[in-house]
């Protein structure tokens, strides 16, 4: 489904993780898959701001934002889950309970106007990543001479369209007031703002920072939700272990209430978040660059310029040699009961091949923010609900795989049911 690659034996992975972007480029080979000339994602070539904006005031802010994604989430849970009561439980497709409180969050993470709530933009943003992914794999199917005349004429290509242009509606007059104001710091903590804060010259056009907008919005929603919709499965196929992470959360946000040093102390669940990424792997392989300069490996193996290089992170997931009983779901294998926390054991973590968000210079930057994100969507769940599988089902849903791509069955459905009212809250 996706671009020829190479795949890189993981021996070789320490060379080739920390060289700089002008020699192999997890960028570049994103743009090149996902067809940025059409999709328009590739406003973020030749610039980091978005990148910078992820890893300085979002990073930076998250603990002051925590209230607001909280209130976010629980907006979205109220209106997905609004006919839920304590007598009885109700079923609801797990990946639209996941993806309207990770769009819900997301939205007010990109702007605090108003509209953050409007189900015309919500339903908008979260289209947008599905369109760029659909458009993609169909164009990589026609032949490259004939991709201007398909953009214009297949029916993917007008829904990307239309997507971008209702984005452009909400988001331009937003950024020209702000522009407007001719003040550096206004007291809005948002991407957009600080996307027009720190856009100089051509950057600075209000159509450009809605593209890489646009860019992040790709980035951060869609696997943040793919990531939660398989921690939720893992969940409710273990119901003993379910209780337990309950009882973690209640103890902890009792004493320390809602706050990111709280989600930090959490280490049931970090364990449990990275096992489940473990287990599902984003995809059979990960680690996509695109080759920029010819690289000379230890072994005298020159990788030419061009090439798309990836690593077998999946099957690195299962080897007994790494991992004890690597096929069975352990949720405390990376629990630490006492002392320090070991960083290559957070579920943050960018240690080699068992994580989510990557590894070397070029790991996800927002892995802190989604890190927290789906902590604060999971506690609210464990707190406010009753979770389990439909009645007659035992075992997690399985995954589906074609070609190099997996993820969650977008089809499952979980019951659930109104707690009584939370002591401590």
């Amino acid at each position: 489904m996706d671009n020829e690659r190479l795949v890189v034996p993981d021996k070789f992975i320490d060379e080739l993780k920390n060289l700089p972007d002008t020699h192999i480029s997890f960028k570049e080979e994103l743009l090149d898959r996902f067809m940025g000339k059409y999709t328009k994602m590739d406003a973020v070539r030749g610039s980091n701001i978005h990148r910078e904006v992820v890893t300085g005031p979002l990073t930076k802010t998250l603990g002051t934002l925590l209230p607001q994604m909280k209130e976010e989430a629980e907006v979205a849970l109220t209106r997905t889950l609004g006919t839920c009561n304590t007598k009885e439980f109700i079923p609801v497709k797990g990946s639209a309970l996941i993806f309207g409180a990770v769009g819900q969050i997301t939205s007010r993470i990109l702007t605090d106007e108003p509209f953050a709530r409007d189900p015309t933009w919500l339903e908008t943003i979260m289209g947008y990543t599905a369109s760029v992914a659909i458009f993609s794999m169909k164009m990589r199917t026609i032949n490259p001479i004939f991709r201007p005349i398909a953009y214009w004429t297949l029916d993917c290509g007008k829904k990307l369209r239309a997507d971008i242009a209702k984005v452009e509606r909400f988001l331009v007059p937003v950024i020209k007031q702000r522009q407007s104001q001719h003040i550096e710091k206004n007291g809005r903590n948002d991407i957009v703002q600080w996307l027009v804060e720190g856009s100089k010259g051509k950057d600075a056009q209000p159509e450009k920072i809605v593209l890489r907008i646009l860019f992040l919005i790709v980035a951060a929603m869609h696997t943040s939700a793919i990531t939660a919709i398989h921690v939720l499965y893992d969940l409710v196929a273990q119901p003993a272990f379910l209780a337990e992470l309950r009882a973690e959360a209640a103890s902890e946000i009792a004493s320390g209430g809602w706050t990111l040093a709280t989600l930090l102390r959490l280490r049931k669940m970090e364990s449990f978040l990275k096992e489940s990424g473990r287990v599902n792997s984003a995809g059979v392989v990960s680690f996509q660059r695109l080759v920029l300069k010819p690289i000379t490996l230890s072994n005298g193996y020159t990788i030419p310029a061009n090439t798309h290089i990836c690593a077998a992170s999946d099957a690195r997931s299962r080897d007994p040699t790494l991992y004890e009983n690597p096929t069975e779901f352990q949720p405390l294998r990376f629990y630490e009961r006492d002392g320090e926390i070991d960083a290559a054991k957070l579920f943050s973590s960018v240690a080699n091949g068992d994580s989510w968000f990557g590894f070397g210079r070029q790991a996800c930057p927002g892995r802190w923010y989604a890190s927290a994100l789906i902590k604060l969507v999971l506690c609210l769940l464990l707190l406010e609900y009753d979770l389990e599988l439909p009645k007659g089902q035992t075992e997690r849903p399985k995954n589906w795989v074609k070609d190099e791509k997996t993820g969650p069955d977008m089809e499952q459905t979980i019951m659930v049911k109104k707690k009584q009212p939370w002591e401590f809250v």
